[in-house]
């Protein structure tokens, strides 16, 4: 992969001359087609002749990405206390802090929404005691696939709001992580928390 730097020249098609103009690289701050934030300061192929963005190169889609990512709107939803100390005590098993819950439970939608087993084994834990309960505390998730995710575990099981995947989801990981003491997810969140936090 070539890697382009600052002043480097090249040609693009430009929208504002409607013609191939040459061009050079620069950082800018780019908007998003739909009005709403920027990416600040990112390499952008910039118009020669009037100066304005033709291009960008796949360099600078990391960048992108991030900025789309902190632009997202988190999904939320309250539970019940006592789930936000089962999450913490899964973290404390793991081995990480408590702000690991977060990555935990992205971990947890991701495998669930494509695992035929387990998205059967979910709706086992409806029945469960500590389902119940005032929901006093807030869970907020933000990334890429968690809507999605979210989205496909609705879709393939009987369940109909959000709030009840997540409280499902805790129940799966207090039986797991924390009577269960399964290894595979274990060992697989200590990878995930030593090359995320």
């Amino acid at each position: 992969m070539k890697i382009l730097k600052v002043g480097d020249k090249s040609q693009a098609i430009c929208n504002s001359c409607k013609a191939v103009v040459p061009t050079t690289y620069t950082l800018r701050d780019v908007p998003f087609d739909d009005g709403d934030g920027e990416v600040k300061n990112v390499l952008v192929s910039v118009c020669d002749t009037c100066d304005s963005i033709c291009s960008l190169p796949h360099q600078s889609t990391p960048a992108v990405r991030k900025a789309l990512e902190t632009k997202r709107k988190p999904i939320e939803c309250r539970v019940p206390a006592h789930m936000i100390d089962i999450l913490n005590l899964a973290c404390t098993q793991i081995g990480c802090e408590t702000d690991f819950r977060t990555q935990m439970f992205k971990y947890y939608i991701h495998k669930i929404a494509y695992d035929d087993a387990a998205l059967a084994e979910l709706s086992s834990f409806k029945d469960n005691e500590l389902i119940e309960g005032k929901p006093e505390k807030r869970i907020s998730l933000k990334g890429r696939h968690v809507k999605a995710d979210l989205d496909r575990i609705l879709y393939r099981t009987s369940l109909t709001k959000t709030t009840d995947i997540i409280k499902l989801i805790t129940i799966k990981i207090k039986t797991e992580i924390l009577d269960m003491k399964k290894p595979e997810p274990i060992k697989e969140l200590r990878t995930i928390a030593v090359a995320t936090l």
